[in-house]
């Protein structure tokens, strides 16, 4: 048996005889496929004495064959020999497949190159020829450290010489002659999935590195955003900057163009990448610097660190690098010298070329790996010029959402990748904040949607601020679990387990598992088990961590929002915002604590303001009636039992004076009412009321470190001042007594915008009324129309007149006693700016004027709890809001001092009116949780007074509670 081989001639319709070779060629399977006999099976029958008999089968269709070939199309065809990977042959009707390699089998360079014969037979040529497209287009063959000519194969059965049966012995070498045979076709794709792999690798590479540093207890990570990749194509240079985006995606530019890719894992080596909503199927080997990228079946080579980048070989100091950019270096020259360990190592240049560029400095620590210079490569005389133009990628960039819904939807998507820590960075997150609220702007306060993004935003955050939250657990069940050791925060329990990644062999509580677990889902991840998914995961975690002060401005962008829009919530999503502002309120009080201030403002306002503001309205309705059954009935036989009551009310009574000033003359009872609350801490004696020219007035005496003083109060309009003064003037020169103060409540209908222009024109009043020597003090409680804006002013008499004690306006100074000012009657004060409810003065020891502090004062007036389900005290909202004023406040002004010059030794005091009758056990676990936000201010004692019941009698009595 042989092979005959012969020439057509299309144009003459004549065969030409070329050679007969006495054995099968690689070609027979086609003459097999066409007449349906077994050549071989007919060889063996001849061999073995038998005869060909009959007249030989007609043909039937058409074959064609192609060699699958470990070659290399782009180098000359030459042979591209390694290991075989990766082969997945194709199947089905017409196609038949040859091969003698599978997986794992070296090819080697000795002998043909050849991987295997794919043919395909149809009715016609032209099916035949699709057959055979379809069937390599389904080959797969992957050889680590060569390539094969697929590709080729494929784009030659697409040429339209070939489609319609034109070519000639010469066509092929005119072809490759031309480079007409190099495909163009997805180059742009073939660069950026080369791209992505290079940060793939480099990425796990530098998780090595972590989990080696974290291993020792000392976790270490990149802290630059994304990375740049340097590749070649064809002859041209392209760098890109890649940033991983999210688990599967990734955001690379180039040459001015932003593109967003999408990765979906396949099978090893293959991968489907979604691009401006085009799914394209891509293989991809690296063999060193080498990327071997088949797009859809068209190959390309993509080579990396051609400018020679030149790299630490482990973690160093960097003590000198010895070239700048531009000097010519040659090969094993010194171009650095790093130490590592105490031993100095000279770093030498790889081949030469010119330098580049210089990436780092000398006295300046690197990791294994980490790029020192990059010196290009020594250009060849005579060089050719690029193989092929450039490519343009502005293709693959998506449009630009439109509609408000899409882009808020986008922005949302982003920031949802700069929480879970991917490559998001500062100017990038500020970017993203300013694009969500303009999107933000034109829909809905109450869109569902946007809502429900928002919520998985900040819940996201609160997931893994848990776990870096740095102040000891106070939950019953960790300290249980942890008896007999230092109670670990859970940034300590993180840092535990990112040693090993195995939560019993650090003996890590189950409340850290719970957390860990929660946020693993956030990334897809629901086992524990520890492998390169969990590994990839728990890497980005620590860089989410790493990377928390760009995203902190976001996460109070959308809380600022939701306090601005805090009616527009919609009930169904109340219970999952109040949840997660409970626990951003925990996990970021110390961390980050503008992020727990805020979130707890969102939450007094969504929620708890509500729920005290009904408390308050249901006492002021109470106080209403109250006051106007005492006007009705003074002589009414439980008169001063009803009185006690109003004057213990927790609540501002001044708020309601606008009510009850100017009313039908008659009995007021609002006068005595608001002597009594103001005076409480006094015993008074010999109170009677007054009416002189129809205005009321209250006289009292009560004792003070010395002789009685009289007390002379009335309530007026504040037009009505000087007529009121005056009415107080004639009335205490009547007085018995060397000492006397006067109180005036006033209304007061559009009071001047701000507290000094009241003080302006309340101090020309007084002193026109002449009051008598004895009146040493003088206090004014003003009150707006609508019960808003309540301010207070104290006039002392000095050598021309009265004057303010601007040290404590805005304090009745009954409060100011009460709440125990005159412990620091040994400090000069200076009155400071504060938040509205808050006091707060600098104090300076006058015989050690070097002793400095800060004092805050405040009152808290409402105990409302919150509790959950179960019943337990989840929050005391009003104490809460108090307190952080005026940590507020004391934190503005330590921030305004150098560092050095902070002030220490400070204090707050807190005043609770209602009595407290929250259980002991529970007050001590709701300070505990308050404790953490008090940290880094310089205070020395917080201290809530307070009345509590006796155990014994029920009689209240006052308790102090420090922390």
């Amino acid at each position: 048996a042989g092979t005959v081989e012969f020439l057509y001639q299309p144009d003459e319709k004549a065969f030409s005889f070329l050679e007969v070779n006495p054995r099968l060629q690689v070609e027979h399977p086609v003459t097999e496929m066409t007449t349906g006999l077994d050549l071989v099976k007919l060889q063996l029958h001849v061999a073995l004495g038998g005869r060909l008999e009959g007249e030989p089968p007609a043909p039937s269709g058409h074959a064609i064959e192609a060699r699958l070939n470990a070659e290399d199309p782009e180098r000359g065809f030459a042979p591209a020999p390694g290991t075989v990977e990766l082969l997945r042959l194709p199947s089905g009707p017409g196609v038949r497949v040859e091969t003698g390699v599978e997986e794992g089998d070296v090819i080697p360079t000795e002998y043909d190159s050849m991987v295997a014969k794919v043919i395909g037979w149809g009715r016609d040529r032209a099916e035949a020829r699709a057959r055979l497209y379809r069937a390599l287009t389904e080959t797969t063959a992957i050889v680590r450290g060569g390539t094969t000519n697929k590709s080729f194969l494929l784009d030659l059965l697409q040429r339209p010489e070939m489609i319609a049966g034109t070519v000639d012995t010469g066509w092929l070498d005119r072809l490759v002659a031309s480079g007409g045979h190099l495909p163009t076709r997805h180059a742009d794709v073939a660069v950026l999935a080369a791209a992505i792999d290079v940060y793939d690798a480099e990425q796990q590479f530098e998780r090595g590195g972590f989990y080696a540093t974290a291993s020792r207890g000392r976790p270490q990570a990149r802290e630059e955003i994304g990375r740049t990749v340097e590749l070649r194509h064809r002859g041209e240079i392209y760098r890109l900057a890649v940033a991983q985006t999210g688990p599967r995606s990734y955001k690379i530019e180039v040459d001015g163009a932003s593109i967003e890719v999408e990765v979906e894992p396949l099978r090893p080596f293959a991968r489907r990448l979604t691009i401006a909503g085009r799914g394209l199927r891509v293989d991809c080997v690296t063999d060193g610097p080498e990327h071997l990228v088949e797009v859809e079946g068209v190959a390309h080579r993509v080579s990396r660190d051609e400018g020679g980048v030149i790299r630490a070989p482990a973690p160093a100091l960097v003590v000198a690098v010895n070239v700048a950019a531009g000097d010519e270096v040659e090969a094993g020259s010194p171009v650095a010298v790093l130490e590592a360990m105490k031993m100095e190592m000279t770093i030498v240049a790889t081949h030469s070329g010119k330098v580049r560029e210089v990436l780092v400095a000398g006295s300046v620590h690197v990791e294994a790996g980490a790029p020192l210079l990059s010196v290009e490569p020594q250009a060849v005389e005579g060089a050719p010029a690029p193989e092929a133009p450039r490519i343009v990628f502005d293709a693959l960039v998506s449009p630009s959402e439109s509609g408000a819904r899409l882009r808020a939807r986008e922005h949302l998507q982003a920031l949802r990748s700069l929480i879970l820590g991917f490559d998001v960075t500062v100017e990038e997150a500020r970017g993203l904040v300013a694009g969500f609220e303009r999107a933000r702007d034109e829909l809905p306060p109450d869109d569902p949607e946007v809502l429900h993004g928002e919520l998985e935003i900040l819940t996201l955050f609160a997931d893994l601020a848990e776990l870096s939250r740095n102040w000891p657990a106070t939950e019953r069940e960790e300290l249980e679990e942890e008896e007999g050791e230092r109670v670990r925060s859970p940034r300590e329990h993180f840092r535990s387990y990112l040693r090993s990644l195995d939560v019993e062999r650090e003996g890590l509580p189950e409340t850290f598992r719970a957390r860990l677990a929660r946020a693993l889902a956030r990334y897809g991840v629901h086992d524990l088990e520890r492998g390169p998914e969990l590994e990839e995961v728990i890497y980005r975690i620590f860089l989410a961590h790493q990377r928390a002060p760009s995203q902190v401005p976001a996460v109070m962008a959308l809380l600022d929002r939701r306090l601005q829009y805090a009616d527009a919530l919609p009930e169904p999503l109340r219970d999952a915002f109040h949840e997660t502002l409970d626990r951003l309120i925990v996990a970021a009080q110390l961390r980050y604590p503008v992020v727990g201030e805020l979130a707890r403002s969102v939450r007094f306002r969504l929620f708890d303001q509500p729920v005290i503001e009904q408390a308050r309205e249901r006492v002021f309705a109470a106080v209403r009636e109250q006051v106007s059954l005492l006007a009705a009935h003074p002589e009414a036989p439980d008169y001063a039992e009803r009185m006690e009551a109003l004057v213990d009310t927790p609540q501002p009574i001044i708020r309601l004076l606008a009510e009850r000033t100017g009313a039908a003359h008659g009995h007021e009872p609002m006068l005595e009412l608001l002597t009594r609350r103001y005076y409480k801490i006094r015993a008074l004696e010999e109170v009677a009321l007054h009416v002189r020219d129809g205005r009321q007035l209250l006289t009292a005496r009560y004792a003070a470190d010395g002789p009685h003083v009289a007390l002379i109060t009335t309530l007026a309009e504040a037009s009505e001042l000087p007529e009121a003064a005056a009415a107080v003037a004639a009335l205490t020169s009547e007085a018995q007594g060397s000492k006397a103060v006067v109180d005036f409540y006033l209304a007061w209908s559009g009071p001047p915008a701000d507290a000094d222009a009241m003080a302006a024109e309340l101090l020309p009043a007084i002193d026109a009324a002449q009051l008598p020597p004895p009146v040493g003090r003088v206090a004014v409680a003003v009150s707006g129309r609508d019960g808003a804006g309540v301010h207070y002013f104290t006039f002392r008499r000095g050598e021309g007149g009265f004057e303010e004690d601007r040290v404590t306006r805005e304090l009745h100074p009954m409060i100011a006693r009460r709440l125990r000012l005159w412990r620091l009657a040994n400090f000069d004060l200076e009155r400071l700016p504060a938040v509205e409810d808050v006091h707060l003065f600098h104090a300076t020891a006058r015989e050690n004027p070097s002793d400095e502090r800060l004092v805050a004062l405040a009152e808290v007036r409402d105990l409302t709890p919150v509790r959950d389900a179960s019943g337990r005290l989840t929050a005391a909202p009003e104490p809460e809001r108090v307190l952080a004023a005026c940590l507020d406040s004391i934190r503005r002004v330590q921030a305004q001092r150098p560092s050095n010059k902070r002030l220490h030794a400070n204090r707050v005091l807190l005043h609770v009116w209602p009595p407290l009758e929250v259980p002991l056990d529970e007050l001590l676990a709701f300070t505990g949780t308050l404790a953490p936000i008090t940290t880094g201010l310089g205070l020395e004692e917080v201290s809530i007074e307070a009345r509590v019941p006796d155990p014994a009698d029920g009689e209240l009595r006052p308790m102090a509670l420090r922390f």
